[in-house]
């Protein structure tokens, strides 16, 4: 009801959750506007307030649970004072207060969920549990890190937002801040909106794992990429080419040392420029298993086709990590429909 009755107000001037309401004035000027505009939309729909739980004018309030001002949502003191003055948990009871209390405070916590991760295991071992030293360092720590909470902003419409993604095998945690230019700056300044931390299940932690091994599967066998999944193609080489210093240059390799020579000025030779005959013996092999006349050339192709996958008639080499060099022109930089010059890297990231 309240969201349909304050559409055109909420994210403007009017901030609700169920049948709590603020007016978020910008300006001082502005409030007896924003309180007619407000009350307005409110009797169109016959709604009346409870002028005891009405307050007007003021700098700054709580609302659930939080304090909000001009200079942004601030966690409640007295929650902070809880876990602050808090003994070391002696019992199981204790420690599920504990990780309660630290729960109503989480988004002004970044990556709470490791900080937090010594209590959930005592909470595991059931009444018998033993407090260690872990659960010690991360009961001083945390009770340092909360003692002074940051101070959250809330995003204006449009503003671009950053997020920063931290992930290990038992949490994942994330960071929504924004970057706004402040007087006496030189460079935007990046305030937090929120925090999120969640510790992953053990099927939640395996789920993680199948996922991962998808991608790999998707970056090997060039399977189709599924949606939500995000790609970039790198134009640069991350490596550059070993320079040869003179004694190297006059010096004749033998043996097997030659033979390794030689499958380095291939595998450079594949990354910086491709001739087409060469290129178009492994598409043949690979798609129509036709191979050249020549025995020797046969047996190469046949040998080294296995570094190599077509791709809608595009060639791609395999590198040990899995990732795929596609080719690419070596003048515009543009890939064509049948390229053969220098190789492109296609990545794949969650």
């Amino acid at each position: 009801m309240m969201q349909k009755c304050l559409a055109t107000q909420i994210g403007k001037n009017v901030q609700v959750y169920i049948d709590d309401v603020v007016i978020t004035s910008k300006k001082g000027a502005t409030l007896i506007e924003d309180l007619k505009e407000t009350f307005d939309n409110l009797d169109k729909f016959c709604l009346k307030l409870n002028p005891t739980k009405c307050s007007f004018g003021v700098p700054a309030g709580e609302l659930l649970g939080f304090l909000v001002s001009a200079r942004g949502i601030e966690a409640n003191p007295e929650k902070i004072q809880a876990i602050v003055t808090m003994r070391k948990p002696t019992k199981l009871k204790e420690i599920q207060q504990l990780t309660g209390r630290v729960a109503a405070l989480s988004r002004f916590i970044a990556r709470l969920g490791e900080k937090a991760l010594p209590f959930y295991a005592l909470i595991k071992q059931g009444e018998k549990f033993q407090w260690n030293e872990e659960a010690d360092r991360a009961f001083e720590d945390l009770k340092r890190k909360i003692s002074t909470p940051p101070i959250l902003v809330a995003p204006k419409e449009k503003e671009p937002l950053l997020l920063y993604i931290a992930a290990t095998p038992q949490v994942v945690s994330t960071a929504l801040v924004v970057e706004r230019e402040e007087e006496g700056k030189l460079h935007g300044v990046q305030r937090p909106v929120y925090f999120i931390s969640e510790v992953l299940s053990p099927s939640k932690q395996r789920l993680s794992n199948d996922e991962a091994d998808v991608l790999a599967n998707i970056g090997s066998q060039c399977l189709a990429i599924p949606p939500g999944v995000f790609w970039e193609e790198i134009t640069e080489r991350s490596t550059k080419p070993k320079k040869l210093t003179k004694k190297e240059k006059n010096e004749k390799p033998s043996g097997a040392a030659k033979e390794a020579l030689e499958e380095e000025e291939e595998e450079q030779e594949l990354v910086l420029m491709v001739q087409i005959p060469w290129m178009q013996a492994y598409i043949s092999y690979i798609l129509r298993k036709t191979i050249p006349d020549d025995p020797v050339e046969a047996r190469r192709v046949i040998r080294r086709s296995k570094a190599f996958t077509v791709v809608k008639g595009e060639l791609y080499k395999r590198s040990i990590s899995g990732v795929l060099q596609r080719i690419k022109d070596k003048k515009t930089g543009v890939p064509e429909k049948n390229p053969w010059n220098v190789a492109q890297l296609r990545r794949f990231y969650a």
